[in-house]
């Protein structure tokens, strides 16, 4: 099997990105905020070109409805777990709102997502960022943010704002 070489044109447009990923462990155990590694975001709604620019309706709803699913998620942990224990009896609900309890206060309810909303972007950072992943890949260049995000799909802020 030959290798695949990995470039910017192989990689789909990011849509938002709705949290921190955190990649680093914290310098305490009582410490979520990482102060070591690349300041990346983490989970991301990924669409083809071709699926945005066709289908852009479509694509809009797609996101709001995620948006709408996370303000749920985090307004009512022990419902989304039912829910979610509905779909996949197997799992141990209680740890389960445990955890997302505590990805909802520690990871999703950060500065930038109380500014900016969950997907929005800070371009700076995102611009850092990719400096950081084209150099850990050995890419021959460095994409800009507006390359790789597009905000015109977003729901309005109060769709992607986390509840209080």
């Amino acid at each position: 099997m030959a290798a695949r070489t990995l470039s910017w044109d192989s990689i789909p447009p990011c849509i938002s990105g709705w949290s921190r990923l955190v990649l680093r462990p914290p310098t305490s155990s009582s410490s979520t905020t990482p102060t070591q590694g690349p300041d990346l975001y983490g989970n991301a709604i990924v669409l083809s070109k071709k699926f945005r620019t066709t289908n852009p309706e479509a694509a809009k709803a797609f996101v709001a409805a995620s948006a709408r699913g996370y303000q749920a998620a985090a307004a009512d942990p022990k419902a989304a777990i039912a829910a979610l224990k509905d779909h996949s009896p197997l799992i141990n609900a209680t740890l389960e709102e445990e955890k997302l309890r505590w990805l909802v206060k520690n990871q999703f309810t950060t500065e930038e997502t109380m500014k900016n909303g969950l997907g929005g972007i800070d371009a700076s950072r995102l611009s850092k960022s990719m400096i950081a992943v084209a150099e850990g890949f050995g890419l021959p260049s460095v994409p800009k943010a507006e390359d790789l995000f597009d905000g015109s799909l977003l729901p309005s802020a109060d769709i992607r704002k986390l509840p209080a």
